[in-house]
C-alpha cells in the first residue's frame, strides 16, 4: 500500500512542477510604455514637409507673376480667354470678337453660294430665341 501512494505520488510530480500560479499571482506589468522614434521617421517627415511646402510655394509664384503679367498688360483680353478655355472640355472658347460682322460675311457668302438668307423681324427673332431657350 505504501508502494501504492508513493507510486501515485511520484506520478503526480511532473504535473505539480508544470503548475503555474494563477495570474492574480503575477507581478503587474508597467502600464506606461515608451515612444521610441526612429530618425528614419524624423527624416522622411521632414523631406515630407519641405515637398508640400515647396510645392505649394512654386504654385503661389506662378500664380503671382501671371497676375502681374495681366497687370502690365502682357496679355490681351483674348488672349487670356484663350488661355483659361485652353484646357476646359464643357467651355467653349469664342475667338471672335465681332459677332455682328461674322453674321454679315456668313449671309454674304451663303448668298453668293446660291443660298437664300431669310431677314427676320424683331418679333420673329424673339420668338425663335424663346424657343431655342432650354433654360440652362
Amino acid at each position: 500500500m505504501l508502494f501504492m501512494r508513493s507510486t501515485i505520488l511520484l506520478l503526480l510530480l511532473p504535473l505539480s512542477l508544470s503548475f503555474s500560479p494563477p495570474p492574480s499571482f503575477l507581478p503587474p506589468r508597467p502600464s506606461s510604455t515608451s515612444l521610441s522614434v526612429d530618425s528614419n521617421y524624423l527624416i522622411g517627415g521632414a523631406v515630407g514637409l519641405l515637398g508640400l511646402g515647396a510645392g505649394i510655394g512654386v504654385v503661389a509664384f506662378t500664380e503671382k507673376q501671371g497676375e502681374r503679367t495681366v497687370q502690365r498688360g502682357g496679355l490681351s483680353e483674348n488672349t487670356v480667354t484663350n488661355l483659361s478655355g485652353m484646357f476646359m472640355e464643357d467651355v467653349e472658347v469664342s475667338s471672335v470678337n465681332d459677332v455682328g460682322g461674322l453674321v454679315e460675311r456668313l449671309e454674304e457668302a451663303l448668298k453668293e453660294a446660291g443660298g437664300e438668307v431669310e431677314d427676320l423681324s424683331e418679333e420673329e427673332i424673339r420668338r425663335k430665341q424663346e424657343e431655342a431657350d432650354d433654360g440652362w
